[in-house]
Formats: C-alpha cells, structure tokens, sequence
C-alpha cells in the first residue's frame, strides 16, 4: 500500500522530548526494568495471546512460516499493550510505505519516483494504494523488515539529494518515521524473544 500522510511539520526542538527517541528511551527503561525483575515488556508478553507467543515461540527457533495476518495480530496486541501508538502499528504494516505528504501550503508532494499501482483512495487523510516491496513475504518478518528498511533508507538518501520544481527539498521526515516504527516494532519482538 501507498500512504501519504497529511501532517504539519512539528516545531523545531521538539524532536528531541517526543517521538522516536522518547519511545525508544522509554522502551530502553522498559527492558532495563524487565532485566531488575519487574517490568512494562515482562507484563505486556504475559498478556499476549497463546497465538502471539506462538509466533514469538517460531521466530525464536529460526522457522520462517509467520502469515503477515499473524504479524499483524501480534503488531495490534504490541499496540493495545501501549508500546507502540496507533500510528506506529499503521507505519510498520509491511503493505504500507508513505509516498508523500501535504506541505505547509497544503499542497500534496509525492516523492519521486512515485508511479501508482491500482487505484488510489483517501483514507482519513492518507493516500493508500498497493505498494510493490522490496522483498516478498516469506514468512521471516524480521528479516523482511531488515531488507524493507535497507530499500526504504537507500530511497531517502535518493529523495534528500533531489529538490521540487520550486527549488525546495522535501520532507523526508516522514520516511524516518516510518523506518522508526518498523525498528521499534523489531525491536520489541527481538526483546520479547529473549521472554519466550
């Protein structure tokens, strides 16, 4: 799926107190926490799902036969626990990549090279279409979100070299934090692993 997303851009120096680094700081004292016998990540993994804790279980003995249904289950419950947001479990869907955004004129810019596939509707202010991956799904998400982010972040640097017609550089934030929520959510699968 394609996605643009319309959002402002956030204010300068807040960056730093909201945002990836802050749910990564947080999930860090999470597992700093689980490791001192207690824990926010102990007590979200004791309230998955016997078919979550299945996957994990898989993932954990190297089988690569996970459905993206699975994923997705296991995703929403990492979401209904609190350690991702809602936004982060519509960024690290493996169908979705965000082709561009609405600038401050309200104008909608997409990243070159964007050609559709299928038709595209709007969904509550997001542009959502079918997206070819890097890598087909063959059942190992991690190593899927380990190729799908390679290509996502060889595409930014090819974005940020590029200008608009009217002589500015794009947004590629919007990337970033795209690639954020497929690492956080890697990330707490690999810390739930060490769990199972």
């Amino acid at each position: 799926m394609w996605a643009v997303v319309q959002d402002r851009p956030s204010a300068p120096g807040k960056a730093a107190s909201s945002g990836f680094a802050a749910q990564l700081s947080r999930a860090t004292q999470a597992a700093q926490a689980d490791q001192a016998g207690g824990g926010e990540l102990k007590a979200a993994y004791d309230r998955l799902s016997a078919a979550s804790k299945a996957v994990l279980n898989r993932l954990k003995a190297g089988e690569a036969n996970v459905s993206k249904e699975e994923w997705a289950a296991l995703r929403r419950e990492l979401r209904d626990a609190g350690l991702i947001t809602q936004e982060e479990f519509f960024r690290s869907d493996p169908d979705v990549v965000v082709v561009g955004y609405t600038d401050a004129n309200g104008e909608l810019v997409t990243y070159p090279p964007v050609c559709c596939q299928g038709a595209a509707q709007s969904n509550g202010g997001v542009l959502i279409s079918r997206y070819w991956s890097p890598e087909d799904w063959a059942g190992d998400p991690l190593r899927f979100l380990d190729k799908w982010l390679e290509a996502i972040r060889d595409w930014q640097d090819e974005v940020d070299a590029q200008y608009r017609a009217d002589g500015t550089k794009y947004d590629t934030s919007h990337l970033t934090k795209q690639a954020e929520a497929h690492e956080k959510v890697s990330g707490l699968v690999k810390a739930m692993l060490e769990l199972c």
